[in-house]
């Protein structure tokens, strides 16, 4: 008898395979949340968050929304005109997609928030409350030179946290 099996986390749709990212997961009342995100990064017109429960083997999706909304600025002075950075932004593993965004003493600031739906946790009252990273958080760092080795330069990254509503029917909303 096998003590491990495994199960295939549902494609919510993202129109392409590569698109679909999950990466948050949390045990809560004898259930799995799954958070799953549709990155943008082949379809850019897709940017979508999901969160699955697990249970009895079948997963079952209890929250969809897209990620497209204003979030808050990685940088305040990123608030002023142009604005840049103060939403999400498709996924990106080319360097020159990064904004430089101002600079300081150490150098160019250098933005792009990715969403990463990292976490999941359940208040006492039943909400979900979503953790958001920012992936270019794992791409960029401080003092950092860009891959051209001519600029020092510093990554600036905005995460969220998101509160949702229980409906109380199994599924939530933002």
């Amino acid at each position: 008898k096998a003590l491990i099996a495994t199960y295939a986390i549902p494609d919510p749709g993202c129109g392409a395979g590569s698109d679909v990212r999950p990466f948050g997961v949390k045990y809560n009342k004898g259930a799995l949340y799954v958070g799953v995100i549709c990155s943008g990064q082949a379809v850019a017109t897709n940017m979508n968050m999901y969160v699955y429960k697990f249970s009895g083997g079948t997963f079952t999706s209890v929250l969809n929304d897209d990620l497209i909304y204003p979030k808050g600025w990685v940088h305040a002075t990123y608030a002023t005109p142009p604005v840049i950075c103060s939403s999400w932004e498709t996924w990106t593993d080319n360097f020159v997609d990064i904004h430089a965004a101002g600079s300081s003493s150490a150098g160019p600031r250098w933005c792009r928030p990715q969403a990463m739906l990292s976490d999941i946790e359940f208040d006492v009252d039943g909400t979900m409350i979503l953790g958001f990273a920012d992936r270019t958080g794992h791409q960029l760092g401080y003092l950092q030179r860009n891959p051209a080795n001519t600029t020092t330069g510093n990554g600036y990254i905005g995460g969220e946290i998101l509160r949702t509503n229980n409906l109380g029917n199994g599924n939530f909303t933002l």
